[in-house]
């Protein structure tokens, strides 16, 4: 029980900051007080419902009414049926749980083992560049980059999708990718969990892009995503070239930079 409680006040708190996000910073241009605001919230829906806990002795106020209530006592076959209940949701929380650490360290020994069979280039900015044939789509993994095989190392489009996984690589984005990865691997059965983990993904997103597009026109930078986008297969970890949608990202690429007096909306 005590356990179920603490899941709904989570619940709770996970859904209200969600809730304030959709509707008051989500449109923002402020992507990195997005970014943040997600990470918060996520620890913020975790650590508060403990707070009593952790104050201890002085949670409770100086002349409080205590009530005690009386103790209820359960039959015997109630209470074999609630631990067999009980016992019956452990179990499949736990092989939920195996389940998706299994597919996490599936796709990072994946990675690792691209890293390792690619032909590896070491860039000017402390980036690793790794060609490599299983890969079909530019992607970046913490300080490595991976392109396909038959890319061209020269030209412009290559060049302006090289500059967006720099973003993703200076950025921090894959710690980010990582932690969200591990919470949804605890709350595998938890909407919202999963909901953070694609909200904060597209807010990389949005940020890699508008780095990449300071260096060339807005305009053309767009259309290399309508040229480039395909509905390929990707890694769950890696920060893609072509992953939030589409249609996000042009919206965010195009609208004018949100005015510095909305950052009341934070508070």
């Amino acid at each position: 029980m005590i356990m179920l409680a603490y899941l709904l006040n989570v619940t709770i708190c996970w859904a209200l900051f969600a809730l304030l996000y959709a509707l008051l910073l989500r449109g923002e241009t402020f992507f990195r007080a997005n970014r943040l605001y997600l990470l918060l919230a996520v620890a913020l829906g975790l650590a508060l419902p403990q707070a009593g806990q952790w104050l201890g002795p002085f949670a409770v106020l100086p002349g409080a009414l205590s009530i005690e209530l009386p103790t209820l006592t359960l039959g015997t076959p109630q209470t074999e049926a609630a631990a067999g209940l009980l016992s019956a949701l452990w179990w499949a929380y736990g092989v939920g749980a195996a389940f998706a650490a299994a597919r996490m360290l599936w796709g990072v020994a994946l990675l690792f083992r691209m890293a390792v069979t690619g032909r590896r280039e070491r860039l000017p900015d402390g980036a690793c560049l790794v060609r490599t044939a299983r890969a079909d789509m530019p992607f970046s993994f913490f300080r490595w980059i991976f392109v396909p095989e038959h890319f061209a190392g020269t030209g412009a489009d290559f060049e302006k999708m090289l500059a967006h996984e720099r973003a993703h690589v200076h950025g921090g984005h894959s710690a980010d990718v990582l932690l969200l990865e591990l919470l949804c691997v605890l709350f595998w059965f938890h909407p919202l969990a999963h909901w953070y983990r694609r909200s904060l993904r597209t807010v990389h997103e949005y940020l890699a892009d508008a780095e990449a597009s300071r260096r060339t026109d807005r305009r053309e930078y767009g259309l290399l995503l309508l040229r480039q986008a395909h509905p390929a297969q990707s890694l769950v970890f890696a920060n893609h070239f072509f992953q939030a949608p589409l249609k996000q990202r042009l919206l965010m690429l195009t609208r004018s930079a949100s005015p510095a007096m909305r950052g009341w909306k934070y508070s």
